[in-house]
């Protein structure tokens, strides 16, 4: 199985291969340490933030998405321009710190990240977020359960 390999490329490209998973198994924290450039997707998948807990500021977020922005294109994309939902997996922490930056949701909508969802919010009204383009700012709707969600916290991302 190739999905979620890291791959450098001769000119110092590095991408990651998540064309055959639902989940990309390195966070968002680590693709930043390691300087990757892509990571391809064919259909829905699920990625953790990986903030270290108990020491982040908006300040850090922000530095850590606008280390992963580029440009030109997405961080997330396809080989075939599919419409797919790349659904960022964040502790009840996370989800806060984000949820209370407008500048953090346009820079996850701009690296292609158009969901977000709490791994652990015991309440069904915050399980998720839908993210959208309005004008300048990013819309942001309410979304319901997620069947999948909890395998994929308890599973692959190990988050309870």
């Amino acid at each position: 199985m190739k999905a979620n390999l890291l791959v450098a490329n001769a000119d110092s490209n590095v991408q990651i291969d998540a064309q055959d998973s639902n989940a990309v198994y390195t966070s968002l924290r680590e693709m930043s340490d390691l300087g990757v450039d892509h990571v391809k997707v064919s259909g829905d998948v699920y990625v953790r933030l990986g903030l270290d807990t108990g020491v982040d500021t908006s300040s850090e977020l922000d530095g850590l998405l606008a280390k992963l922005a580029k440009p030109s294109e997405p961080l997330f994309n396809t080989a075939t321009h599919a419409d797919v939902n790349v659904k960022l997996v964040v502790t009840q922490d996370e989800f806060g710190l984000i949820t209370s930056d407008p500048n953090a949701l346009k820079q996850l909508l701009a690296l292609g990240i158009d969901e977000l969802r709490n791994a652990n919010s015991g309440d069904p009204a915050l399980d998720g977020w839908a993210l959208s383009e309005d004008g300048s700012n990013v819309k942001v709707t309410a979304l319901g359960h997620d069947p999948n969600l909890e395998h994929i916290i308890k599973d692959i991302f190990h988050m309870m």
